[in-house]
């Protein structure tokens, strides 16, 4: 088989039915009611780390989803405290996102998913920069550890590097940009 079709295999097991099959599993886990099941299913960093081990053609992409789907449900709920920016995940960008694991597939494919999720997280510590301040929250952006633009850069750099047409139909790196890490009303539902 050639690599071609690889792509074309993996990518063909990644649909919306996957989506909202790992949505179901999800939200019965953590209790979400219909309308945080929406929400859910309409956040694009949440469906992209979902996304990935599909994408990537992992061995077992459904429980690598679910994994990182509850890691990163962990980030945005009660326990989302332990989960904040500290001063010793600013050495590197994808600090706080170690915990994302995605264990065999195309390398290539999950690093160019990663970037999205860091771009996304970026985009996110601009986006808050004074409300952090206000709330004395960690922000590397805002206590000047990070270069927005030099990061900025460098992951727009990984993605472009990297095509993969079926991720893009999932977010694109504009989209990303763009799209909050938490979704919705979500702060307020715990």
């Amino acid at each position: 088989m050639t690599n071609q079709v690889q792509k074309v295999s993996r990518a063909a097991r990644w649909t919306e039915s996957t989506w909202s099959e790992i949505t179901d599993h999800v939200a019965r886990v953590f209790h979400l009611s219909d309308e945080q099941t929406e929400a859910l299913r309409e956040t694009k960093a949440a469906q992209l780390i979902a996304a990935i081990p599909y994408l990537a053609g992992s061995t077992n992409p459904q429980r690598v989803a679910i994994a990182n789907m509850a890691v990163y449900m962990m980030s945005i709920t009660s326990t989302k405290k332990a989960f904040n920016a500290t001063p010793a995940d600013d050495q590197d960008i994808f600090a706080r996102l170690e915990l994302a694991r995605y264990p065999d597939g195309d390398a290539k494919i999950i690093e160019r998913g990663m970037a999205l999720i860091a771009l996304n997280m970026l985009a996110d510590y601009r986006r808050d920069v004074i409300l952090d301040i206000a709330n004395q929250k960690h922000n590397p952006i805002a206590t000047g550890a990070w270069d927005y633009e030099a990061l900025e850069r460098r992951l727009i750099e990984t993605i472009e590097a990297i095509p993969s047409p079926d991720m893009d139909d999932i977010v694109t790196r504009h989209q990303i940009m763009n799209a909050k890490w938490v979704y919705g009303a979500f702060p307020n539902w715990f």
